[in-house]
């Protein structure tokens, strides 16, 4: 009788991308009926990414300046990604804080510090932290001029 055994690493587990999409249209869904939402935008994020470039991201541009009020970011499929957003005001940008999500569902405030005017675009970006992948997803509240 010969015995063989099999050893090794388990591959990660990923996340239910359905389910995860789901949550994150159902937190945008929920911002896109409000007269000052400027708009939202999600994507996958996946472990192991190196850099912005290879990270996921969603870009918001608007045809006229925008006063933006608020930004809500969440997660959704398990463990910790990071956010970062960067907001284009004429031909200058500036990047609001990166910040550490859990990937449980609950939106969080985007430190802004005040409201920002004459904003053109609003690219957002981020990766998992930890886990084996999430939907990250954001939200913009203001008033388009």
């Amino acid at each position: 009788m010969i015995t063989i055994g099999l050893s090794g690493c388990t591959s990660a587990q990923e996340p239910d991308w359905s389910a995860a999409q789901s949550q994150a249209d159902a937190f945008t869904d929920a911002s896109s009926t409000s007269e000052n939402s400027l708009g939202w935008g999600s994507w996958r994020a996946v472990p192991n990414t190196r850099s912005l470039i290879d990270e996921g991201s969603v870009t918001l541009e608007y045809t006229s300046e925008a006063r933006v009020d608020s930004i809500n970011a969440a997660c959704f499929g398990g463990g910790e990604a990071r956010f970062t957003a960067t907001v284009r005001m004429a031909s200058a940008g500036t990047t609001v804080d990166s910040m550490t999500l859990s990937c449980d569902g609950e939106p969080r405030l985007v430190p802004l510090g005040a409201s920002l005017e004459h904003v053109n675009a609003i690219p957002f970006s981020g990766g998992i932290d930890e886990g084996d992948g999430a939907v990250i997803a954001a939200v913009v509240a203001g008033v388009a001029d």
